[in-house]
């Protein structure tokens, strides 16, 4: 069983990933308490040490009835956080919720974690694990909000997550939390609806097979409807659960209001509701009891001593008195950068206890979880306290004191002498590689001097720097009571114990990274130190290097993380090392190292979206690309397909089919044509997707040539005239032309095969409905009979205007219709319909040649089977319905 000072712990109550809970009884008050300890698993882990203390940070910020309430904060000897809180006996809501709550109790419930919500936002806190499991019930049965672990103030830079990182419970997060973005206190509303949603219904809103389809569904899924008994609570669920935070409530009055219009329809509640928000709850300012360790508290100048009215009796050690103190307690944002020496050793003084002035550095003998948490947590406010001294107290002091004497008298004799090479190493503030120290080194013959600029860690007895070795922090985490530890710390004080700020840092950073201390405890990790050490030197390649390698360190652990699975974990691992690295990773070492890392992952998964598209499959194809954007938020491949897969089948799509070789086939585009979805080429076929079909497979099946005629003249026909030779210049993105009806027919039934898809013509209804939002083309915005024309072929019909081109454009080059291009003008269209026992058929539109009188797009001409003509193309439908 894990040992806390102060406590004894009566059994374990709950067990989780990052602490563990026991009902504990807080020995100097004689109270019940919930004692919350780290995981001793996670002390390796910074970003866990910093939820775990942000949690109690942010919970002795806020007080507040449905809040649960802190009183005390620090660190065990095993180096393990721990604070504790007020017991609450009475269960969870997700219990309750189990047992079947009744609609008056889920309306009582949910006022109050509204009222702590409104609270909590109003001081800047969003709380961002809304959830059943986190609502519990005090002695009194009133419902208070605890686990503030990943909670975080929207008003500040810090934060413990990186953007594109979610943290949350997946059944109740918001969908701006699920993709990792900022959110704020209307995120919480939205976990709100979300637990509004379970208390009636008994369920969450969504469910699914992991964690990432949870998510999912909170991001595109509509909220889910309500049963007929329930249909009431829809208006407040669907207003809480809204996608777009500006279309939810916009804060916990809102919210309240439309929940105090709900109560009438279910029935009068056991309490009811307030009529306005948190902001009307008054704020009290409470004196908590504190335990305060003598030796945390001391002054220079005694005064007489005055036992409390309810003074408990000393217990423990004779240097820890329990003193019951009234204080206001308030949040301190630790300085990452102060130095690990405020905690240095020393014994405890002797005199009486005063708080209205801080003890001076030589006279303190603080345990570090006393200093860590007093540091870490709480400003105590002046209030003058006395305590009676205890004999070891003044024994200790007697015996250091003349120490420090005997000290002080062998530096007055060598004043002036010689300095020995250390001492003007320290002075210059560098040392030669080959003679780099150890973390620290004890002086007999003089105190080095510290220039004042460059000097920021804190003094003893004079210029000197004291080392903040590990050996005597753990001696000092140590009850003080102890025999040895008293005499380690009296042995420590009669030592001049200096060391070169540069080197120490230097040698201490590498000792942190080796022991993974990267970013925690605050000041005594390698991130901070080598921070300090730059701000003491810009120029240090020590400092330099330094962080480079701590966030090589964190790069090594986010690579773990990938290897286990953990997602998340590793996109937070390798941002914090690109952090910390900066810019002194000048290779783009560890940047480039995420991206590979993150292209391996969300390669496959662009490579499935895009199979999914081909597929037409377009919940795989979403499935695929927002989870490579949960992965890489803003990659622009998956940005587009999953544009792209929610269009699928729509009218608008655009797309192209695969033909046997992996050779794209028509530029496709999905219309609304008859009453239904069609999919049109873009463009009519052009020669070089012709010249594909007569390689494969036209040369053998269309041996014989038909007869081509010029501008469909009957006296102008010539078997010389093919679709490879029309009589004029063609490029291969021009429309083919002089193909007859049974070759386009050929073309269909070989692309369908091709493709595995159900291709064809289009018939004479489905093309007049396509072309009627098409123009004519009569002021040349298509290729038609213009003055280009009149020039080569001497015809007085001619159009006055100019298109450009003679004979054939290339496809698709006039403005489309629909997204379907040349409706109107280059080549008229073979379509499905026939005429006189299908020996003739039908062609559609105007064409190159067609002058004023020819441009009605909705006239027909009927054309031989088995004859090609220089002014008829062909263009294809797919089945869609």
């Amino acid at each position: 069983m894990i040992q806390v000072p102060g406590y004894l712990i009566k059994r374990e109550v709950g067990v989780g990933g990052m602490a563990m809970v026991y009902l504990a009884v807080q020995t100097s008050l004689e109270r019940e308490v919930a004692l919350k300890v780290m995981n001793p698993a996670m002390v390796s882990d910074p970003s866990f040490s910093r939820r775990f203390m942000q949690e109690a940070r942010t919970l002795a910020s806020l007080s507040h009835p449905n809040i649960v309430a802190v009183y005390d904060v620090g660190i065990t000897e095993e180096k393990l956080h721990y604070f504790s809180m007020q017991h609450l006996p009475n269960g969870d809501f997700l219990k309750r919720i189990h047992h079947g709550a009744p609609e008056s109790e889920a309306v009582r419930v949910l006022a109050g974690v509204a009222r702590a919500l409104g609270y909590a936002h109003q001081r800047g806190f969003v709380h961002r694990d809304v959830a059943p499991g986190n609502v519990l019930f005090d002695i009194n049965d009133n419902p208070v909000l605890t686990d503030f672990g990943i909670a975080r103030a929207v008003t500040k830079t810090s934060r413990i997550t990186n953007a594109g990182v979610s943290v949350g419970t997946s059944h109740y997060m918001s969908p701006e939390q699920a993709r990792g973005g900022d959110v704020d206190g209307r995120s919480d509303i939205y976990s709100l609806g979300a637990l509004a949603f379970e208390a009636v219904t008994g369920n969450p809103p969504y469910n699914g097979d992991d964690g990432f389809a949870i998510a999912y569904a909170h991001v595109f899924e509509p909220v889910p409807r309500l049963p007929d008994d329930k249909l009431h609570w829809q208006t407040l669920i669907d207003r809480a659960m809204a996608k777009d935070p500006t279309e939810r409530f916009q804060n916990t009055e809102e919210f309240l209001a439309e929940l105090a219009r709900l109560e009438p329809r279910i029935g009068s509640a056991r309490h009811a509701l307030p009529s306005s928000s948190a902001a009307a709850v008054p704020t009290v300012a409470m004196p908590l009891p504190v335990v305060v360790p003598v030796t945390a508290l001391s002054h220079p100048t005694p005064v007489p001593p005055a036992k409390p009215a309810a003074m408990p009796e000393p217990m423990a050690s004779p240097l820890t008195i329990p003193l019951t103190i009234p204080v206001s307690v308030s949040v301190l944002a630790p300085d990452p950068l102060a130095p690990a020496a405020a905690a240095a050793s020393a014994v405890p003084a002797p005199s009486p206890v005063h708080m209205d002035r801080p003890t001076p550095l030589a006279n303190r003998a603080v345990p570090r979880s006393v200093q860590d948490a007093v540091d870490d947590s709480v400003a105590l406010a002046p209030t003058p306290v006395a305590a009676k001294p205890s004999r070891v107290g003044w024994v200790v002091f007697t015996l250091v004191l003349a120490g420090a004497l005997l000290v002080a008298l062998g530096m007055w004799q060598q004043r002036g002498g010689k300095e020995n090479a250390i001492s003007a190493s320290i002075k210059a503030n560098t040392r030669p590689p080959a003679e780099e120290p150890t973390p620290q080194e004890t002086v007999t013959d003089v105190q080095p001097t510290i220039e004042p600029a460059q000097t920021t860690m804190d003094p003893v007895a004079g210029d000197g720097i004291v080392a903040d070795d590990l050996a005597t922090a753990d001696l000092l985490a140590t009850d003080a009571a102890l025999d040895p530890a008293i005499e380690a710390q009296m042995r420590n004080a009669l030592a001049i114990t200096v060391v070169d700020p540069i080197a120490f840092l230097t040698a201490m950073g590498r000792a942190d990274i080796a022991a993974q201390r990267l970013s925690q405890p605050p000041g005594r990790n390698a991130t901070d130190r080598y921070r300090l050490l730059l701000r003491m030197r810009p120029e240090s390649a020590e400092a330099k290097m330094g962080l480079l390698n701590t966030g090589r360190a964190f790069a090594k652990i986010a690579a773990e993380k990938l290897a286990e699975g953990k997602i998340s974990e590793w996109i937070e691992g390798s941002q914090r090392a690109i952090e910390v690295a900066g810019a002194f990773d000048t290779a783009g070492e560890l940047k480039l190292q995420f991206e590979r890392q993150r292209a391996a992952l969300i390669t496959p998964l662009l490579a499935t979206g895009a199979q999914a598209i081909e597929k037409w499959d377009e919940p795989r194809a979403k499935a695929a690309f927002e989870r490579a954007l949960l992965i890489a938020p803003g990659n622009k491949a998956a940005s587009d397909g999953l544009k792209r897969a929610s269009g699928i089948g729509k009218p608008g799509y655009a797309f192209s089919d695969v033909e046997g070789a992996k050779q794209a086939g028509p530029a496709m585009v999905v219309a609304a044509v008859a009453g239904k979805r069609l999919a049109i080429a873009r463009g009519e076929i052009s020669v070089a997707e012709f010249r594909r079909f007569w390689a494969a497979e036209g040369s053998r099946t269309r041996a014989v040539r038909p007869s081509c005629r010029d501008r469909e003249s009957l006296f102008r026909s010539s078997r010389s005239r093919t679709w490879q030779t029309p009589g004029f210049n063609q490029g291969a993105d021009h429309p083919v032309v002089c193909v007859s009806w049974d070759d386009a027919k050929a073309y269909v039934d070989w692309l369908s095969k091709a493709t595995g898809k159900r291709y064809r013509l289009m018939d004479a209804n489905e093309w007049s409905a396509l072309a009627r939002s098409a123009n004519k083309g009569d002021t040349c915005r298509a290729n038609i009979g213009d003055q280009q024309f009149n020039a080569t072929y001497r015809d007085r019909a001619a159009l006055s205007c100019a298109d450009g081109f003679a004979e054939t454009a290339p496809a698709r080059r006039f403005a489309a219709a629909a997204g379907v291009h040349d409706l109107a003008g280059n080549v008229r269209e073979w379509v499905s319909d026939c005429e006189s026992g299908c020996r003739k058929h039908l062609a559609m539109g105007s064409a190159w040649a067609s002058n004023a009188a020819e441009l009605d797009l909705a006239q027909r001409h009927s054309f031989d089977t088995d004859t090609g003509f220089n002014t008829v193309g062909l263009r294809v439908a797919r089945e869609v319905d």
